[in-house]
């Protein structure tokens, strides 16, 4: 066999057959021509050093993916064949080259009968199996309901159970979380490390009282005390007599886990005492007690954090076993899924020897591909296959592309298998192949540039040597332009903010592609260019810049297919065929752009007239099915009857197809017959965007129709199977594809392109409430205990006084506490983190073969350091920019042949107005006939501005108000009745005066209002004598409290202060608005912000009102920080609750926001308000 064409590395990784093999392929290496010619030297070739491999019947190979695996098969096939060895290649449809998975049921398959199982077993799907995990969680929570545990019944109706949103915690998610860890390692569950509860309570508590009483007498002993320390020693005493007060009654309870412990007392108790900042007292002539105050307290804060994780985590474990239990019995012994098929073939490998010694014996040789995305239990999977010594096993993989982390990857077994492979193996070989047979010198210049440093890959980093035809060919295009470039926008806090900063960067992107288009020398096909970003929450933003600048666009990847409004326009289709009377779903097919009707249309049909003229509601299919018989009588414009009654043709003509054909015929008949696909045909790109989609959901809907399951169940399936698989944009073939492609880093891998574009890239790690991590072959678990929430910003800003180890996950295995473990798996996982993030980068850096362009837009600080931004950290130490906003433009030197270009863009002015891009509304044409052939009809945009508010958005995040909370109600409501209380009119009356106080403010302090204004607003809101005593004591309450001293002692105080606030950018630009009960300003534009709440129950805990009211904060900082505040103090106030520390104040709850915050509230705020969408 003529390997005169291989590499040194190539070659020797081919002819090796006797011996350990672990091979680095670096990124464009082409490790895939390496595998095949392996298989076919083996097949061709006498090999007296090694085991003679006579058929392809002997040879395992392991892909990551089933399209790697056929693509594999390919090129095998063509290989054996053209050398002859035409018997072997008919073989290869045969041989054992598949996914690991693929390979477990085939062992499984052929043992089954040894093994007790079901030779005909069936591995059910994703979605089958999240609806049984979902009945078997559903069970297992309501046995804990009805049981007599007490602690796991607290825990499950204390937190959410189940999760109202992709970020958001709950027992569910958490469950989830800590099953796909356990299950991912040999052990299971019995590797799960459980945490044992430590600590007194009550010991801690005293221990808070002895620092607090030192500390006071510390500050009555200093010289001069200033206002800092006025104010420490005012909360001091306050947390004292909090703390005794505990003390007195709880004092008895040793320990987290008695029945009796009182977790919201101890934790208001506990956590009143001031943390102090780190600068507080720090001189040499200070006493040295503030600094050991802060270390005591930071560490007994930790002792409370760990005791309180680890009583929840021994909950959560406790009913992932009942869960996953439960789960097994309900799939049965014939249902198997893919972590069944791993962990069945592990024991059937190593619980039945006489098995896996007839693989060893098949096998001459074992490759597995993509080996930096396995886990613990796939690693021993191969270990129990493989000859003695591991010398029929080859690795192939590269660490520096190891991006599945969030699947359960873990590239630490990618290292620890090396390093016991350097210990067990002495024969052992590795092998680089650093060759790149991809990209441009200087790609891969910048590439070593900033992967070679020693924070970044270091030693691990294998760097690539350009070996591409690229490097051969010149370029007119970059004769006068660099290769590589980058575009930084700097947000600074008070400026437009993030939304800004990435619109610009979209726009300089699309800047730059056009540059490469309008070339004269050599002008660049858009259908070379790809878009690839970190994820896809902001991908409309720069799809709209491409167009902008004459692109066509086309998403090509991501898993957004379920997310797309057409695939949800085709579910609520198919909601509305098996049930006509889904309102929801009819109002979304009628106002889609099938038919697009629009308010008054919808208006009418969802308002009925009584014989005696009198308006009610009705519901809107209601009014559809009685259009025949009011068509002509309702008073709409003859175009806006003609679209109703087009609709109603359409519909009809799609349920009679229903009846003849099935749920797909009449979906397809409802496309064609209402014109919509004639109009996309004419979007060029994104209409064959939408088309492909269309027609990928039409395919899912049919596979599920074969099922014969009914309308109801076809429709309840299909909408199981889009949420629960992951699947990228269907595509549609086309003659002409000139257009740029946007897709995310992960569906980019294994694929290149000429010019690459980066953007919304992920600079680091995410927080997270649960962490779940398998290390060496333990789990280890840790929870931000809900509990704690309230307190959860003094908690993080202790652990800034507690030092942590170099080396985390040996910190995690040596641990001697679970404080400690704590501390030490936090840091692991934001390690863990970072490096996936720079992975990230270093895959979609080589994705090109001849350009880059590189744009970040990130919320800066006033003196441009990017410390604690991770990979734009690393960008700025590798390339060494000027960071001022004197320096906007710039030439690097990275190593390439020409310096590269660099932006900086500081964002620092308030906007006076968000800019907005509003779409020309275009005629919607009725077609003459509503049946196929569709005659054509002008597309539809539509262009409606949004606006909400927290009180239309708060049922959505399920922030239900707690017993006669005051809401707005819905008009939806029924009307319960003339006598009874009116449950808001209540709140009406408190606010009123309240306002009525502060606009008489003299300056002093808030003042009752008289009691003629008192009684004026009980006969004004009509209330009843129970509530007008309510209403006296709430004031009372109100205007005597700490809360109502401290607003007015911020500045004059505002009251119902409205405001409307533009979020997102572009076309998809949505209103907030809403008014806040009172606000008071500090000298520098910092506001502290009070809400009334009137109702609420003594019962409520402090984790639930906490978690109750976070929405409706977040909307007012928000709020206030787009105006201007750089700091929003949030106050609300339970008028009507006593506080449980002091019985003469109200209950409040406090969050306090900054700046840094405000990206993170756009989220939650953009998130509720698309969970109120589908609501």
């Amino acid at each position: 066999m003529n390997l005169d064409t291989c590499t040194p590395g190539q070659r020797q990784i081919i002819t090796t057959l006797n011996k350990p093999l672990m091979v680095s392929a670096g990124a464009g290496s082409g490790k895939t021509f390496t595998l095949t010619q392996r298989i076919a030297y083996a097949l061709s070739e006498d090999t007296p050093d090694a085991q003679p491999v006579q058929s392809i019947s002997q040879i395992m190979a392991i892909t990551f993916t089933k399209k790697a695996a056929a693509e594999l098969k390919s090129r095998i096939k063509r290989q054996l064949a053209g050398m002859g060895l035409v018997e072997e290649a008919l073989k290869v449809d045969d041989a054992w080259i598949s996914t690991i998975h693929g390979m477990c049921s085939r062992v499984l398959r052929e043992h089954a009968l040894e093994l007790g199982i079901d030779p005909a077993f069936s591995v059910i799907s994703e979605t089958e199996s999240k609806r049984y995990y979902e009945e078997a969680f559903d069970s297992v929570i309501k046995r804990i309901q009805e049981s007599d545990d007490a602690a796991l019944r607290g825990f499950v109706s204390s937190l959410d159970v189940y999760s109202q949103g992709p970020a958001s915690p709950s027992i569910e998610t958490w469950v989830r979380k800590i099953t796909s860890r356990a299950l991912a390692l040999p052990e299971g569950f019995d590797a799960v490390v459980v945490p044992e509860v430590e600590g007194d309570p009550s010991a801690l508590m005293r221990q808070m009282v002895e620092l607090g009483e030192t500390f006071i007498s510390c500050l009555e002993g200093l010289p001069k005390p200033g206002k800092t320390d006025a104010k420490n020693h005012e909360a001091t005493t306050k947390a004292l007599e909090v703390a005794n007060k505990y003390l007195l009654e709880y004092g008895g309870c040793t320990s987290f886990e008695d029945p009796n412990f009182e977790a919201a007392r101890f934790v208001e108790a506990f956590f009143s005492f001031p943390k102090t900042s780190p600068k507080y007292h720090v001189k040499e002539s200070d006493p040295t007690f503030f600094a050991e105050y802060r270390d005591a307290y930071a560490f007994a804060a930790g002792q409370v954090e760990a005791a309180f994780s680890a009583r929840d985590v021994q909950a959560l474990l406790r009913i992932a076993r009942a869960v996953d239990e439960e789960y097994q019995c309900l799939k049965g012994a014939a249902g198997i899924d893919n972590v069944d098929l791993l962990r069945m073939a592990f024991h059937a490998l190593t619980d039945h020897p006489e098995i896996a010694d007839a693989y060893r014996t098949q096998f001459r040789i074992i490759m597995i591909d993509e080996f930096q995305d396995t886990d613990e239990l796939q690693v021993a999977l191969v270990r129990a296959l493989a000859q003695p010594g591991l010398s029929n096993v080859c690795t192939v993989g590269d660490a520096q592309q190891s991006i599945y982390r969030f699947r359960g990857a873990d590239v630490n077994v990618f290292f620890g298998y090396r390093e016991s492979l350097e210990a067990e193996c002495p024969e052992a070989q590795f092998v680089s192949l650093p060759d790149n047979f991809r990209s441009h010198a200087d790609v891969l210049s910048f590439v070593d540039k900033v992967f070679s440093q020693p924070q970044v890959f270091g030693d691990r980093f294998l760097s690539l040597a350009p070996r591409g035809a690229v490097n051969n060919q010149e370029d007119p295009l970059f004769e006068t332009r660099p290769r590589v470039s980058m575009a930084l926008f700097d947000c600074k806090v008070g400026g437009p903010g993030l939304g800004a900063g990435r619109l610009a960067c979209a726009r300089r992107i699309a800047e730059h592609f056009a540059g490469l288009r309008d070339d004269t020398s050599n002008p660049a096909s858009p259908s070379d260019m790809v878009l690839l970003l970190g994820n896809m929450s902001n991908v409309d933003v720069y799809a709209q810049a491409l167009r902008d600048a004459g692109f066509e666009c086309l998403v090509a990847g991501g898993s957004t297919f379920s997310d797309s409004l057409e695939v949800q326009l085709v579910a609520s289709m198919v909601r509305l065929f098996s049930s006509c009377t889904d309102n929801e779903a009819l109002y979304t097919v009628l106002s889609s752009p099938l038919f697009a009707l629009g308010d008054d249309a919808l208006l009418y049909l969802a308002t009925g007239t009584s014989r005696q003229g009198h308006r009610f509601r009705r519901a809107l299919s209601d009014g559809f099915a009685a259009w025949k018989d009011e068509k002509g009588l309702t008073g709409l414009t003859a175009e806006q009857e003609d679209q109703i009654d087009f609709a109603h043709i359409c519909l009809n003509a799609a349920f009679d197809s229903i009846r003849r054909f099935g749920m797909a015929a009449g979906v397809r008949t409802l496309l064609r017959s209402s014109g919509w696909l004639i109009r996309l045909d004419s979007e060029q790109a994104q209409g064959q965007a939408i088309v492909g989609n269309l027609g990928k959901a039409l395919r899912m809907l049919e596979d599920v129709e074969k099922l014969g399951l009914g309308l109801a169940r076809t429709a309840d399936r299909f909408e199981s199977d889009l949420a629960t698989l992951k699947l990228t944009p269907g595509t549609l073939s086309a003659s002409s594809s000139n257009f740029v492609r946007i897709m995310t880093v992960h569906a980019s891998k294994g694929l290149e392109f000429p010019h690459v574009a980066l953007a919304d890239l992920r600079l680091s790690g995410k927080a997270e409430s649960l962490v779940a991590e398998n290390i060496a072959a333990s789990t280890y678990v840790a929870l931000d205990s809900p509990m704690l929430r309230p307190v959860r910003k003094t908690i993080q800003g202790l652990h800034e006084f507690i030092e942590q180890g170099d080396e985390p996950s040996a910190d995690i295995m040596q641990a001697s506490t679970y404080q400690d473990l704590m501390l030490s798996l936090k840091g692991y996982v934001a390690t863990q983190e970072l490096s996936e993030a720079r992975r990230l980068l270093y895959v979609a850096l080589t994705r090109a073969s001849k350009s880059l362009f590189i744009g970040v837009a990130h919320s800066g600080n006033k003196s441009f350091s990017y410390e604690g931004k991770g990979i734009l950290d690393d960008l700025h130490e590798a390339l060494q920019w000027e960071a001022s906003a004197t320096a906007p433009i710039q030439k690097l030197n990275y190593g390439g042949s020409a310096p590269m270009g660099f932006e900086l863009t500081v964002l620092d002015t308030p906007a006076e107005q968000q800019e907005r891009v509003v779409e020309e509304k275009k005629p919607f044409t009725i077609p003459a006939a509503p049946l196929p052939p569709a005659p054509y009809c002008q597309p539809y945009h539509a262009s409606c501005e949004e606006v909400f508010s927290y009180s239309s958005i708060g049922d959505a995040a399920h922030q239900a108000p707690g017993p006669e909370e005051e809401t707005e109600s819905s008009l939806f409501d029924v009307d319960r009745g003339f006598f009874e209380e009116n449950a808001t009119a209540l709140g009406t009356a408190f606010h009123r005066l309240a306002q009525r106080a502060i606009a008489q403010f003299d300056g002093s302090a808030l003042k009752r209002p008289a009691n003629e204004a008192v009684a004026a607003q009980v006969r004004a809101q009509g209330l009843t004598p129970s509530q007008e005593a309510r209403l006296s004591a709430a004031l009372d309450r109100w205007f005597a409290s700490d809360v109502a001293r401290s607003l007015v002692a911020k500045g004059a105080p505002q009251a119902e202060v409205p405001f409307m606030v533009c979020l997102g950018v572009a076309s998809n630009a949505v209103y907030l608005e809403g008014e806040i009960d009172a606000v008071s300003f500090d000298g520098d534009g910092s506001a502290f912000l009070v809400d009334y709440k009137t109702g609420g129950s003594p019962d409520e805990s402090a984790a639930r009102v906490f978690g109750k009211h976070l929405l409706q904060a977040q909307c007012y900082a928000l709020a206030l920080m787009a105006q201007g505040s750089p700091r929003v103090t949030a106050t609300f106030v339970r008028v009507e609750q006593e506080s449980i520390v002091d019985a003469s104040q109200p209950q409040t709850v406090e969050y306090a926001f900054t700046e840094e915050d405000r990206e993170v509230l756009e989220q939650a705020v953009l998130s509720a308000y698309a969970q109120s969408l589908s609501a």
